[in-house]
């Protein structure tokens, strides 16, 4: 049994080696592939337009690359921060003084006798409370 668990350990391990080592690989040809590209652009409109122009195009359009991702970037941080704000508040409801306070009496009250019912009772409770705050906020 635990050579099987090691040996699935390993192959996992292997596979995220693996993939690290095809994922560098990638992002270096692309590195290149890019570098290639934005020399070829450089040249020809060195041509067209001169060695100035060729330079500030070629500038202008790495400057509205980065604009583009770190707006993009910040757009994916604010919708997770909301997410997790919207989680957070979910939450709280359960965690609130009231609810653990009516769960704790409950479970005192309860006894070992009592403890299925009690448990039962204190999963209604959190159902309609739940719900509520779902119908408050819809």
């Amino acid at each position: 049994m635990l050579e099987s668990l090691t040996q699935t350990a390993q192959r996992k391990a292997e596979e995220v080696v693996r993939t690290a080592i095809y994922g560098a690989f990638a992002a270096l040809s692309a590195a290149v592939a890019l570098g290639l590209f934005t020399a070829a652009a450089y040249v020809w409109a060195q041509d067209a337009w001169g060695a100035i122009i060729a330079l500030c195009a070629v500038g202008c359009f790495y400057l509205l690359l980065a604009l583009a991702v770190f707006l993009i970037d910040r757009v994916r941080r604010r919708a997770n921060a909301e997410q997790q704000q919207a989680e957070q508040q979910q939450a709280e409801p359960l965690l609130s003084p009231g609810v653990v306070g009516a769960v704790t009496e409950v479970f005192r009250m309860a006894r070992a006798r009592n403890l299925i019912p009690a448990l039962a009772l204190s999963a209604v409770v959190l159902a309609a409370l739940e719900r509520r705050r779902r119908d408050e906020s819809a």
